[in-house]
């Protein structure tokens, strides 16, 4: 099984570069389709560049856990506290911004590995929820979140250029 061979690490400034390839490859896979060119570009430069991705890694609100098998990078997740959605500014959360897992690995457990990881330093550093907001397009990543015990507990936008996509914001308690 590939996730017992998973290797887990918090990624350092030397994964600026395998966080921006993969970041804008697994977006523009999953989302391209539904967007212009010109606006998933534009997208894609400001979401996925080496300056922003170096200001991040050196932010300590901001994780990036990097998972590896034989040294090979295959999947990362981000974890934030930048930004508290609007109805848990009560509540000490964290976002679960992304959750990105190379192609090939789908379905061999490394996105629940992940997931573990991302868990366990969120409750670590002591949060009282993880949410996160997902594409209310995307069944299979819905069932993923709720398999880990996340709940609806709203919607919002995503505005991507001109085109604006309902998102579904889930959330676990700690």
């Amino acid at each position: 099984m590939e996730a017992d061979r998973i290797i887990i690490t918090q990624a350092s400034l030397e994964d600026a570069d395998f966080i921006i390839k993969f970041g804008t490859e697994t977006f523009q896979d999953a989302y391209g389709h539904a967007h212009s060119k010109e606006d998933m570009n534009a997208y894609l430069l400001s979401a996925f560049n080496k300056e922003k991705t170096l200001d991040e890694l050196c932010d300590n609100n901001i994780v990036y856990l990097i998972a590896s098998i034989e040294g090979k990078p295959i999947a990362y997740s981000k974890l934030s506290t930048s930004k508290a959605h609007r109805s848990l500014k009560e509540c000490s959360s964290i976002e679960l911004e992304r959750i990105y897992v190379a192609k090939e690995m789908t379905g061999k457990k490394i996105g629940s590995t992940l997931m573990k990881k991302s868990l366990d330093i969120a409750r670590e550093r002591n949060y009282k929820t993880l949410w996160l907001a997902v594409w209310e397009f995307n069944p299979l990543a819905v069932a993923f979140y709720e398999r880990f015990g996340f709940k609806s507990f709203g919607s919002d936008i995503f505005t991507l250029g001109k085109t604006k996509r309902n998102l579904i914001l889930m959330k676990k308690e700690l």
